[in-house]
């Protein structure tokens, strides 16, 4: 722990600032008493004290005309500190309150603007809070920036609460800039929503709040849900206007995305969708009634039910594509893509978002707009065996989202998929260890249990099974129903039972993967449920009898038929000899 310092440190500290003097020598003792443990207060305390002329020279070597007959200035930071700003110049007080307001770095430019005068103007000003201690200058840069975080805090709360608002609103005008659509797709959007919701300004904090959803969706989720939760909250105080009605219902609708994310009741969820059916239909708005059918269907999913999904999901698109809102269906192509996949209908899910722009997402250079459903077609390829290319492309995809800052984890995980179906795995416990770290940094549970699988997964695969077990019994209950990671548990259980499999752990292996079959089974989710065939097939014959194994070989056939998961094919043919 970092202790508070002595009384006798502090003294020294401020011996340092104060200088050599022995006039000053008892003033060191008092500030060190003082202090309560704070440096900062030795460091205002003597400026305090130099500000009011009782001293002289310049730090380090200060000197007085005579002794201190009483204490000048408040024994805590917070009252030393708005003392010291209270004696300010009316235009530096101004700037300092404006830079409190800003609280990041800042240029000369950008306080000047705040406080609405010419940067001339402002330059004494701001040489005097330089000079002052209260502000840090960094000249190659040209930057700005508080000394102290705490004179953030109390510059703040000398200011009215008009005044606070004020500026919160000309600081968000200035980071709009000219460009608010170039702006949106910048770090700075959730800052901007930030201000408007200090300012008061309730309409402009919730579209901000959008903004800073989509903008955080394939960086950190964590982002994504506190701002459609903080949308919803600023667009209900707003004036009633079409233009905030179809922000609320895009709002509703991203909340229900993000309940597999967080945590979310499943009333309020319900009660989102709900509303914001009645609002789009009341507003007539097709592209708030195809987004919240898009966002349910998932939410659907996550619950386990894959063929209501792609019930749902497909529905919203042909909605779409009656009303010319082919670019709704792109915004929300994983989605649409992730359902098919899980309900083992890949070719279909591929067939119907081509739809929208004639496939050209496919085709198109890998971007912002198609990087996310491209990363997932890879794995689709991969199944549906073209696995050369899935490769390049998976391995393209990657590139651009680490190097644009994307969470990439599911990608790493993805990775680790590949190579099973390529039998190349030189490289998968690195992708096990990245896929971690991303999940960690931006993903929340649901990547920590995708990415946790895959490091499972790249176990078993490198011959290190029973190092795997306890990961993955460690993970089990985010995949279990009500879990944020529910819709994967089939293949979840799948991966765990390879895990006991390949530790020696047969009876668990057996009770495990017949668990994951029957999850597989009651999802729909056929493709989970084809890895968890091939598991059982894998067990040695003493474990399970040759008639449950000539059943599961049908079964594992008929799937990979009717799903098209050619990339299989290898694995039946495998199995297949060995009960042969």
């Amino acid at each position: 722990e970092l202790a508070a310092l002595g009384a006798a440190q502090l003294a020294e500290l401020a011996r340092n600032q104060l200088g050599p003097d022995p006039t000053l020598a008892q003033l060191a003792e008092q500030i060190g008493e003082r202090a309560g443990g704070n440096p900062f207060f030795v460091e205002e305390a003597v400026q305090a004290l130099a500000d009011a002329g009782h001293l002289q020279g310049r730090p380090g070597h200060y000197r007085t005309d005579g002794q201190l007959d009483h204490w000048p200035i408040p024994d805590t930071v917070h009252a030393l500190l708005a003392a010291r700003i209270d004696r300010l110049p009316p235009e530096a007080k101004r700037l300092l309150q404006a830079a409190a307001i800003v609280g990041e770095a800042f240029t000369a430019e950008t306080l000047a603007a705040m406080v609405e005068l010419e940067l001339p103007a402002c330059e004494p000003a701001l040489n005097k809070l330089v000079d002052g201690h209260f502000l840090l200058h960094d000249v190659p840069t040209g930057s700005y920036e508080l000394r102290h975080t705490l004179l953030r805090e109390v510059a703040e709360g000398l200011m009215l609460e008009s005044q606070r608002s004020t500026l919160h609103g000309r600081l968000a005008r200035i980071l709009v800039g000219p460009a608010p659509e170039k702006t949106r797709e910048q770090t700075l959007v959730v800052r901007i929503a930030h201000h408007w919701q200090q300012a008061g300004e309730w309409a402009s904090a919730g579209e901000w709040n959008l903004s800073a959803a989509r903008w955080a969706a394939s960086r950190d989720m964590r982002i994504t849900g506190a701002q459609f939760q903080l949308a919803m909250t600023n667009l209900e105080r707003a004036a009633d206007t079409p233009a905030v009605r179809r922000m609320r219902i895009a709002a509703r609708a991203g909340l229900i995305r993000m309940a597999q994310f967080m945590p979310i009741p499943a009333a309020q969820l319900e009660q989102a969708y709900a509303e914001g059916r009645a609002m789009a239909t009341a507003e007539g708005d097709l592209v708030g009634l195809a987004e919240l059918a898009i966002s349910y269907g998932s939410e659907v999913l996550h619950r386990g039910q894959a063929l209501a999904a792609v019930q749902l999901h497909t529905e919203a698109v042909q909605l779409c594509l009656r009303n010319g809102l082919s670019e709704t269906v792109g915004r929300f192509r994983l989605s649409l893509l992730l359902t098919f996949f899980s309900a083992g209908q890949p070719l279909e899910g591929i067939a119907l978002v081509d739809q929208a722009d004639q496939g050209r997402w496919r085709q198109e250079p890998i971007g912002a707009e198609n990087f996310a459903s491209r990363g997932l077609h890879a794995l689709m390829l991969a199944w549906l065996g073209d696995l050369a290319t899935a490769q390049t492309e998976l391995s393209a995809v990657m590139h651009f989202a680490e190097h644009e800052g994307r969470n990439s984890s599911w990608m790493h995980a993805f990775m680790i998929e590949l190579a099973w179906f390529r039998g190349e795995l030189s490289d998968v416990m690195h992708h096990a260890q990245r896929a971690l770290e991303f999940a960690h940094d931006g993903g929340g549970p649901f990547f920590e249990a995708v990415a946790g699988r895959a490091q499972g997964l790249a176990l078993c695969l490198v011959g290190r099974a029973a190092e795997a077990v306890p990961l993955l019994e460690k993970l089990t209950p985010l995949s279990a129903p009500g879990g944020l990671a529910q819709q994967f548990q089939a293949n979840h259980l799948a991966t765990l039972a390879r895990a006991y499999s390949g530790a020696g752990q047969f009876t668990k292996a057996l009770q495990t993967v017949e668990t994951a079959i029957a999850s597989a089974q009651a999802s729909s989710s056929r493709l989970w449920e084809i890895n968890a065939w091939l598991v059982l097939l894998d067990l040695p014959p003493e474990i399970i009898s040759r008639e449950r194994a000539v059943s599961a070989l049908k079964q594992l056939e008929q799937l990979i038929e009717t799903t098209s998961a050619r990339g299989y094919r290898a694995w039946l043919q495998k199995a297949e000899a060995r009960w042969a």
